[in-house]
């Protein structure tokens, strides 16, 4: 048995961490050290972005600099503009980022604009005006100096949690498709595969529940139930990940954390782009992204992205056909007033379910090819999801802004008239070498689930005691209804007995597809609703310190068609507290605590409904910024504790009258938690020079549940360690059209077990490899390949039934990018 974690192992890591960062400060200090010994004083700006010409003379009269000679260079040309404190080369560098011009000073004291020499020329020729400063498009970076899914508009170094951002950039160099490819990718979170269609999140122990949009109230994707599409990025202009408890935005939900994903805007120049790619298992893939202005002013802008994604699987006779078309436009209304507005459709074809391979008798695993498909080619699992969209953004003045979301997603799973068919195995009694296999046809009616969420609220500044704060005062709302059918499986009739299979021969090709008596199922519906209202205030009590307060009071409803199984929790109060301490121009410590509510239909004597879940996140790290904030880094100690989960009452009746035919009551009694520490960096450390990485250590454990759980680990089946790195670097000189990288994901072992059968993944390295080639400024090709080793490994594992999935084989994926 493992030994269990304790504050002396949380302590001893950091202690290393410490010591790494003390062995590294040299060489990141050094390298500014000069430069800031002569650096002339710096000053905070809130420049927007918007043309260069007009950010350039926004600065020039608010530095007080000269900028000599002619401006012909910025025509045409764009910025993000300049946020945070900055000296005067700090600031041109930062607003001309990406413009391919530099800003150098003269010998009479002032600046002249020039273009950068061609082998420091990024291709990033298209650069984001008319969104928010927190967009990456075009930035050509691993980072982001602003963030929007806390509702003020801060920089990963004034966000005081574990955060990471998978900017537009790493997208498109690692070949990030969909959101399981990002999280994947992502610090500290471990994607979980129930089946080969239906895929949960988790971090720091526990199930990410909490999805959002632009930073809006969060809709939950119903990872489990096979409805939702998973996130195509073409349609993405980055996503940021939150570990830890983000309750105070959301309300009810797991404080693992979560992910924020940030929709394209329109550019407000014309700008054509494309991509295809090709690769093994006959994958094809084509994306068109176009936006335009829709008017002479340019007051009105469009864009529209289209995705064809087709592809098979390494098993045999798998595939998944995807198509997403995404438009959005965005209106000027008036000099104050924004709106952003779209609709996104995406159909899903997959024949996937389920197809899980067997274990044995002591819980290993059933040794057969990695193409292995233990289903039948006519199984089918389709989607179709249409989302709408709209946000409403008022300049208030005086620094004061407020804004109106609303999302609503409407999810099918597309049964048809055979309904969907997936296949169940298991072993056989009398050959343990055998398989039995059955299909089931299910659902002749197409499922439906709707989602929506709404988020109205008003930040800005404000004056007390003679310093400026910020505050953000608002409310929001989700709605979830699902409209499953029950009782709506049947065994396949007509068939002939499949008993006693042998899974090394099966062909998926020979299964005809199934006819079956009709239904009789008929829908059910579940409607869960959430309000809430919150507030945030950060208080600059100091120079260098910041205090954060915040909190939330929920209401949230359940509402089945049983009516006896309704459930709801009124008032439900969560507070939020951290304070960020800067200690120098780089670095800044912070401190934070935040809570999350999970409701439970759970009952205890006498039918009375169980409290709520509590769940909390303590966290205390140190964060940096550095190269020109280019490069950010973190490092992070977490303690999350969920108090009040449900566990049996062995002092109650059994049954335990009125709610439970079978079991005892239940008491809210059972608390768990989960230690570790994190490390993470992220953003350009040199010239050309991509690069992310980030370090996890995760303990977990039952605190107080029932005897054969107290203090055994949550989920044996996620890591303890898990490492992500990826890095890109454009070669110098002659050879700068070249560009060549790569990562690394390891993990340390994972196992299950159920009695005498175990089950064991031994720790593992999956290596990746880039090479890109840059024709023109306009048209790039690039090489991606994963699993580049060919690594053997189970991706899920357990000890028993249909568990196990092999890890995908070596891919290999060739992409064509262009842009007009």
């Amino acid at each position: 048995m493992s030994k269990q974690p304790t504050p002396r192992i949380l302590a001893r890591a950091l202690r290393l961490a410490l010591n790494g960062a003390v062995l590294a400060s040299p060489l990141l200090i050094a390298a500014q050290a000069h430069a800031q010994a002569a650096a002339p004083a710096a000053r905070d700006y809130k420049i927007p972005s918007g043309p260069l010409k007009t950010v350039l003379t926004r600065f020039i009269g608010e530095s007080g600099i000269f900028l000599a000679g002619s401006t012909d260079l910025a025509e045409g040309k764009n910025s993000r503009g300049l946020h945070g404190k900055y000296n005067v080369q700090q600031g041109l560098d930062t607003l001309l980022d990406g413009t391919g011009l530099e800003a150098v000073p003269t010998t009479s004291g002032a600046y002249m604009l020039r273009a950068l020499p061609k082998g420091e020329q990024t291709m990033a020729a298209v650069v984001v005006t008319a969104a928010r400063d927190n967009i990456s498009e075009g930035t050509g970076s691993y980072t982001a100096r602003a963030l929007s899914i806390g509702k003020i508009n801060a920089s990963p170094r004034e966000t005081p949690h574990s955060l990471t951002v998978i900017t537009r950039q790493q997208i498109e160099d690692q070949g990030l498709s969909d959101l399981n490819d990002v999280l994947r990718s992502t610090p500290g979170i471990e994607v979980f595969n129930t089946d080969s269609e239906r895929v949960s999140y988790y971090a720091r122990g526990q199930e990410i529940t909490n999805v959002q949009f632009d930073g809006n109230a969060a809709i939950t994707p119903g990872s489990g139930n096979g409805f939702y599409i998973q996130p195509d990025m073409a349609t993405m202009d980055h996503a940021e990940v939150l570990r830890g408890a983000a309750g105070l935005m959301r309300g009810a939900g797991s404080p693992s954390g979560a992910v924020n994903l940030v929709r394209k805007r329109p550019l407000e120049q014309f700008a054509l782009s494309g991509a295809a790619t090709v690769g093994r298992w006959d994958t094809y893939r084509g994306e068109v992204d176009v936006s335009s202005p829709l008017n002479a002013s340019g007051s009105v802008r469009g864009r529209v992205v289209a995705v064809k994604d087709d592809r098979r699987h390494f098993q045999k006779s798998r595939y998944a056909d995807k198509g997403v078309f995404y438009a959005v436009v965005e209106a000027d209304l008036s000099p104050t007033t924004k709106l952003f507005a779209g609709a996104e459709y995406a159909q899903l074809k997959t024949n996937g379910a389920w197809g899980n391979l067997m274990a044995n008798i002591d819980g290993s695993p059933m040794v057969v090819p990695r193409d292995t498909y233990l289903g039948s080619a006519k199984n089918h699992w389709d989607r179709e999801n249409q989302q709408v969209f709209a946000t409403l953004e008022q300049d208030l003045g005086s620094g004061w802004s407020a804004k109106a979301s609303f999302d609503f997603i409407k999810m099918k799973r597309l049964n048809g008239a055979n309904g969907y068919v997936q296949t169940l195995i298991s072993r056989n009694a009398k050959d343990p070498n055998k398989i039995n296999y059955q299909i089931s046809r299910c659902g002749e009616k197409d499922y439906t689930a709707e989602q929506s969420s709404w988020d109205l609220y008003a930040s800005g500044p404000f004056s007390f005691l003679g310093r400026q704060h910020e505050l953000v005062i608002g409310a929001n709302g989700t709605r979830d209804y699902a409209q499953p059918v029950a009782g709506s499986c049947s065994t396949v009739s007509g068939l002939p007995s499949m008993t006693g299979l042998d899974p090394y021969t099966w062909n998926p090709y020979t299964i005809p597809m199934p006819e079956g008596a009709p239904f009789t199922g008929k829908y059910v519906k579940n409607l869960t609703e959430q309000q809430g209202a919150y507030a945030t205030v950060r208080f600059s009590v100091t120079d260098p310190l910041t205090v954060i307060l915040g909190a939330r009071m929920s209401w949230w409803d359940y509402k089945p068609d049983a009516v006896a199984n309704a459930y709801s929790v009124d008032a439900e109060f969560t507070p939020y507290v951290a304070a960020l301490f800067t200690l120098n121009d780089n670095l800044t410590a912070y401190a934070s605590y935040a809570d999350v509510f999970t409701p439970q239909r759970a009952f205890g004597v006498g039918g009375t409904p169980l409290k709520p879940i509590t769940g909390r996140n303590i966290e205390l790290g140190i964060k940096g910024e550095f190269y020109n904030k280019r490069l950010n880094a973190s490092m992070a100690i977490f303690q999350l504790d969920q108090n009040g989960k449900a566990v049996d009452d062995l002092s109650s009746p059994n049954p335990c009258p009125p709610d439970y035919t079978n079991g005892y009551c239940q008491v809210a009694d059972g608390e768990q938690r989960s230690r570790g520490f994190e490390a993470e960096v992220s953003g350009q450390p040199g010239k050309n020079w991509n690069i992310t990485a980030g370090y996890t250590l995760n303990n977990t454990k039952y605190v107080r549940d029932t005897a054969s759980n107290t203090g055994k680990a949550l989920r044996t089946t996620t890591p303890k360690h898990l490492v992500r790195l990826f890095t890109t670097y454009t070669l110098p000189g002659e050879l700068n059209k070249w560009q060549i990288g790569g990562g690394l994901n390891v993990q340390s072992e994972i196992t299950s077990q159920s009695g005498t059968a175990f089950a064991r993944q031994g720790g593992y390295t999956l290596a990746s490899g880039f090479v890109g080639y840059r024709f023109s400024n306009k048209l790039s090709a690039q090489l991606n390949v994963t699993n580049l080793l060919d690594k053997v490994y189970y991706e899920k594992i357990r000890e028993y039934g249909p568990g196990y999935y092999y890890g995908a084989p070596r891919g290999v994926m060739l992409t064509v990018r262009g842009q007009y």
